[in-house]
């Protein structure tokens, strides 16, 4: 199944199946493939979450309503910005991009390098964007987001990885002191899974269920049980009480035994993949070369490459475009 010479590292960071097991590598130890949200993480995790006020991630939603932000209107709001703000702004972009890019694997700085080479240094930056429309320098920066978080989580785990090396436990609790890489992409995760299996992403799931539709409120709680800890549900749940209810309370107990991938065709980890990194890098590659990823990452691909990709097209690719 092999392609030329590893041809995904052509568009993605080269380092992006080694980036998979280690993502892989958290979440099986985190029990997350279920749907019992916290309940499930170990307790080091548990602790140092509940610390800094993130338990319940599904009350942090809101990523999931922002993860199809148009970031042009960003754009929109700083076309009146001072040229001496702007540079100051691309200045620490630069530093930020510099510092992250040191110490990766040399592939991956090579990679990397090529990619942000505009925001490298003033120069190039006037050189590239001096001779683009705006159109063009919005298309740019919208193709390169991916990298940009890409790069992020890399960065992350390596510094996870130093920090563990050295057993520097404190350490490792600082990456948790804000909403991490590590939360965004579970939020993610569990955002592409309800697109899949409910045709819905969380935030309309939650906002349909906080207006009394049960039905929402049972889907969300096959993603994560957590769901419960809205003020909405417990009034739901205490309105379902008191009228005896007793059909609500079967039917939120088999939510809740319930996996949402009970009934989906690929399971395990080929599936967890696709879903979570197809919007930072996986939908640039051919169908040979995410099979060929995959594998190198040790995920077994079942189907053959063709039946793999009508199930991508069909179900993966709809869910993010």
């Amino acid at each position: 199944m092999k392609s030329r010479a590893s041809s995904w590292k052509q568009k993605v960071d080269p380092a992006f199946d080694n980036i998979i097991k280690s993502i892989l590598k958290v979440l099986n130890q985190s029990d997350l493939f279920a749907n019992n949200g916290w309940i499930a993480m170990e307790d080091h995790y548990l602790n140092i979450w509940e610390k800094k006020g993130l338990e319940g991630w599904i009350k942090k939603y809101r990523y999931a309503e922002l993860c199809g932000k148009d970031i042009t209107k960003d754009i929109h709001r700083k076309k009146n910005v001072s040229l001496k703000e702007r540079e100051k702004h691309l200045e620490g972009l630069r530093r930020d991009i510099d510092e992250k890019i040191k110490l990766l694997p040399e592939e991956s700085r090579e990679y990397y390098g090529n990619r942000f080479k505009p925001f490298l240094s003033e120069k190039s930056s006037n050189g590239h964007f001096g001779t683009m429309s705006k159109e063009d320098v919005k298309a740019y920066l919208i193709a390169i987001v991916p990298d940009m978080f890409m790069l992020e989580i890399h960065r992350s785990i390596i510094d996870m990885e130093t920090l563990k090396a050295k057993r520097q436990t404190e350490g490792v609790q600082k990456r948790f002191d804000n909403p991490s890489v590590f939360m965004e992409l579970w939020v993610g995760l569990n955002n592409a899974i309800s697109l899949l299996v409910f045709k819905k992403n969380i935030y309309v799931l939650v906002k349909e269920a906080s207006h009394g539709d049960e039905e929402a409120f049972f889907n969300l709680l096959q993603i994560d049980r957590t769901a419960i800890e809205f003020e909405w549900a417990k009034k739901m749940i205490r309105k379902a009480q008191l009228e005896g209810n007793s059909i609500f309370f079967d039917r939120m107990a088999k939510a809740i035994t319930t996996s949402p991938l009970e009934n989906t065709r690929i399971h395990g980890q080929a599936l967890v993949v696709l879903l979570l990194f197809w919007k930072i890098g996986l939908s640039r590659l051919d169908n040979n070369e995410l099979i060929e990823l995959l594998e190198e990452a040790g995920i077994r691909v079942q189907d053959d490459p063709e039946t793999f990709r009508k199930f991508v097209n069909r179900e993966i690719k709809p869910l993010f475009s």
